[in-house]
């Protein structure tokens, strides 16, 4: 007979009971309700959202498709583990096997089946409760579970973090309590499908193993040989995995290692002051792995942070949660309960660990969700628990109000980040559309993140990855840039971020030579660094576009401005040496664009004498006549050529729609002097920046009139 333990009705519960077995039917009529509950959140997330949240979604897809078409399934580089793109592989192969020729149709596909791992997560955190206290916390943590908004945002794309921390939670219900040997064999299966889909569950598998250990020792022995068992199954069938994809046994799982524990050595090392030893492990590291070493020293300095994740926390837990939390923690150290002890060390080791990961990210938190519900739910059970009423009170308004603050955590995860990509890849398919290449052949579409408007194109385009990505074209060789050129001569459209071609002046004068702007896409979500998304195309009679760079020679610069309306212009002085360079702005035009919300700001610069060093132009967008400091949006076109006695016109993509925004700031190298302008828009906003750059720099404060171009 299977028994669901209730709590008591004291005061305060004592020490939950963990059942022996659970069996969600017994109250499969409120469960159900939860999980209508949660399918009209992930509808909600799904409406929030507008882009890809992450490159990894499409890293999955693109995997599994390449592999089908017999491509590389690691086509950026790195190896991971196939098991679940491989969930979405028959998809691809379905679109192959009825000659379809708009794929579209997988993405919102994927989703759906993402959604339906995302009830299963739902259903294993509650079953995970049960076995901790029966119905109420079961209840509890899949209520709690379910209005968490980074797993709403994760469950409705295809991403393996909510899979694998469904199959850990599955999983973990075999060692609350000791289970026969038979359990704990299917215990530590699903802990194996876990790592199979995340190799980050690792270390809560292994912390899994040791609490069976420490519990059963050698007196039970066969609990722990059935959980060992079980991962080890999981384990080979990942190696064998591994041989036939990558044609190499255990591929990805030994360089999980060497890449993680690698790294961990390092660091220690070089906390140590042993510099010379850590260089050693890290080069040892590398030719393991197959990475390329960075140029520069062993460093344990971090791009993120240590207490980043404490500094963000409401992100992922908010107020109420929190509150709840620490009532199931001073409920399980009261009452000692040992279970509950296992909770807490998943989230204090993966806390730990994570903390000292570079990148963070609360995708990172995903395998520890299940814990924290659990807890939070011990915590709403001792509230309601209690003979008093307010206590029960107070646990229904802190549940209560963590639902209410859902949407605002979902907001709080930027789920419009990359919109941008799919506003311009609507605009390059208007354009297949209505005004086809006479060649009848496809367009051919490029992106700086290949990622961005992935199974967005309609059968009139097609999607080409430019690799290496585009803010690396600097650094790269003369071949590699002859290669990547030659794709870049194939493409008719191109997707590019202004900071990409700010950052890259070789490329933006290339940009310029073969494209014009037909769209400029901002969405303030995606952050102020990168800018807007310039949509550029080949110029042709019927899709003429903007250019980027153009030059023309000069007699007269003052006839040059009066003829564009141009008001009086502005001459910028410099010190270099024995003598001055000048560079006179002769005027500013808001450039509108056909197709998009956005305008160009276009510069008509002039120079007498071409400048012996290179000029940084910076402009910040705010508010006219206020004092915006570091928090402008700033505007920057670097390393740019002026030709003596000829007129110099640079467009940028500026977002004149916001009234303050922040895009960043670069310092310039001492060999370089920055130009700081403020610009008066016909609309009332302004443009400015501040001046920084050679030894002896000099503030310029101006304001000069934007005026609308004329055509």
């Amino acid at each position: 007979m299977t028994q669901i333990v209730r709590s008591t009705t004291a005061a305060f519960p004592e020490r939950p009971t963990a059942t022996e077995s659970v069996r969600l039917g017994e109250f499969k009529v409120e469960l159900a309700f939860v999980l209508a509950a949660t399918v009209a959140l992930q509808v909600v997330a799904w409406s929030l959202q507008h882009g890809y949240p992450l490159a990894d979604v499409v890293e999955y897809l693109e995997r599994g498709r390449s592999w089908l078409v017999g491509g590389s399934a690691g086509s950026d580089g790195t190896i991971r583990s196939f098991a679940f793109p491989a969930l979405f592989t028959p998809f691809f192969a379905l679109d192959r096997w009825f000659g379809s020729d708009d794929p579209r149709w997988i993405l919102p596909a994927a989703r759906l089946v993402q959604m339906a791992f995302g009830l299963g997560f739902v259903l294993a955190v509650a079953r995970l409760g049960a076995c901790f206290g029966g119905k109420r916390v079961a209840l509890a943590a899949a209520w709690i579970a379910a209005a968490n908004p980074v797993f709403l945002l994760h469950s409705v794309w295809p991403l393996a973090d909510v899979a694998a921390a469904a199959c850990l939670a599955t999983g973990l219900c075999a060692f609350v309590a000791r289970r026969p040997p038979r359990e704990a064999f299917v215990g530590g299966l699903w802990c194996g499908l876990g790592f199979l889909f995340a190799y980050k569950t690792l270390p809560v598998i292994l912390l899994v193993g040791a609490w069976c250990v420490a519990r059963d020792r050698w007196r039970h022995r066969n609990v722990v040989l059935g959980f060992a068992a079980g991962f080890g199954i999981a384990l080979c069938a990942q190696i064998a995995l591994d041989k036939w994809i990558y044609g190499e046994w255990g591929a990805t799982v030994w360089r999980y290692f060497v890449e993680n524990a690698g790294s961990a050595i390092t660091t220690a090392f070089m906390r140590l002051d042993m510099v010379d030893t850590a260089r050693a492990v890290y080069r040892v590291q590398a030719e393991l792995a197959e990475f390329s070493m960075h140029a520069t020293e062993p460093s344990t300095k971090q791009l993120m942070s240590k207490t980043w994740y404490f500094e963000h926390l409401f992100e992922f837990l908010s107020p109420p949660v929190l509150v709840l939390i620490g009532l199931g923690v001073w409920r399980a150290v009261r009452s000692r309960f040992g279970a509950a002890f296992l909770l807490l060390a998943f989230v204090i080791v993966h806390v730990v660990l994570t903390s000292f990961k570079g990148d963070k990210s609360f995708r990172l938190w995903m395998p520890i969700l299940p814990a924290f519900a659990v807890l939070a739910a011990l915590g709403f059970d001792a509230l309601l628990a209690a003979s008093s009423r307010w206590p029960r009170r107070l646990g229904t308004a802190l549940v209560v109000a963590a639902l209410a603050l859902t949407p605002w955590g979902l907001e709080q995860q930027t789920p419009r980040r990359y919109g941008a990509f799919w506003d311009a890849m609507e605009l390059v398919n208007e354009v297949a559309r209505d005004r086809p290449l006479r060649s009848g052949r496809k367009f051919r579409v490029g992106s700086s993140f290949f990622w961005g408007p992935y199974l967005r194109n309609e059968p009139t385009s097609e999607l080409v990855r430019v690799w290496p990505p585009l803010d690396r074209f600097a650094r790269l060789g003369p071949a590699a840039k002859k290669a990547m050129l030659e794709v870049l001569d194939s493409l008719d459209v191109l997707m590019v971020h202004t900071a990409v071609l700010d950052a890259e002046p070789e490329l933006a004068v290339l940009a310029a030579e073969r494209w014009r702007v037909i769209g400029a896409f901002y969405e303030p979500q995606g952050g102020v660094k990168p800018g807007p998304l310039l949509v550029l195309a080949r110029p042709r009679a019927e899709l003429p576009g903007e250019p980027l760079l153009e030059s023309e020679p000069v007699a007269d610069p003052q006839a040059y401005a009066a003829l564009r309306g141009f008001g009086e212009s502005r001459e910028f002085v410099a010190s270099v040496g024995e003598h001055e360079e000048r560079l006179v702005l002769l005027g500013v035009e808001a450039q509108p664009l056909a197709r998009s919300t956005e305008r160009l700001l276009v510069y008509h610069w002039f120079a007498a004498e071409s400048p012996d060093r290179t000029w940084r132009v910076s402009s910040a967008l705010g508010a006219a006549g206020a004092e915006l400091g570091a928090a402008a949006a700033r505007h920057d076109v670097r390393e740019l050529v002026w030709r003596p006695g000829r007129a110099d016109t640079v467009s940028r993509g500026v977002v004149l729609r916001e009234t303050r925004l922040e895009w960043g700031a670069a310092d310039a190298p001492s060999a370089e002097v920055a130009v700081g302008l403020e610009l008066v828009l016909p609309d009332g906003a302004s443009l400015r920046a501040t001046c920084r750059g050679a030894a002896d720099p000099f503030a310029a404060r101006t304001r000069l009139l934007v005026r609308e171009a004329r055509h």
